[in-house]
């Protein structure tokens, strides 16, 4: 019995010195989780865009100021960008006469692609295209994956950053109503 528990012994701390062993996740030290984004965090203030629409106007996310505002970061050919479209016009027509603003940031260099997209899906708010100066728009939020949606409250604050399909009826619902009252 002896023998058999000294060679189980044996064996096991054989087994823990070997180098597969010791790649094992239960034997390396905790790391704390990377940051998910290089961008503004939730409750910071958004940082400026200052940019180009398709149609060629100037856009300022500051001329916004007041109103809730949804910034849709997306490109053509993401599947998920695409399945938000409609429920962002949606949005779009709920809130027309409220402080609201929905704006598209494009994130990709196939402008024609970008442009029969729009008019397929019939996207009526403003698209952003990317260059932003030295600094793209999407480097300076800190988007690498997409699609992301950024809600930002009256006052120009985050207050929501999600990458995926997220449901933006709640968030909105209750900012908006905070900016209506703040105008009232």
């Amino acid at each position: 019995m002896r023998s058999t528990v000294a060679l189980a012994m044996l064996i096991a701390c054989f087994a823990l010195a070997t180098p597969s062993c010791r790649k094992l996740d239960f034997f390396r030290r905790r790391e704390p989780a990377p940051t998910a984004s290089a961008g503004p965090r939730v409750g910071t203030p958004a940082p400026e865009i200052d940019g180009e629409t398709f149609d060629g106007k100037r856009v300022k996310l500051s001329d916004y100021r007041g109103k809730v505002v949804v910034l849709s970061f997306w490109f053509a050919g993401c599947g998920p960008c695409r399945a938000m479209i409609p429920h962002e016009r949606e949005l779009v027509e709920r809130y027309r006469d409220k402080p609201f603003a929905m704006l598209g940031i494009y994130g990709a260099a196939d402008y024609d692609e970008a442009i029969r997209v729009m008019n397929e899906k019939n996207v009526t708010w403003p698209v952003v295209k990317t260059s932003n100066g030295p600094k793209q728009i999407t480097e300076i939020y800190g988007v690498s994956r997409f699609p992301v949606t950024v809600v930002i409250d009256a006052d120009g604050i985050i207050r929501a950053a999600e990458l995926g399909c997220v449901s933006l009826d709640p968030i909105v619902a209750r900012l908006v109503a905070e900016a209506e009252r703040k105008r009232n």
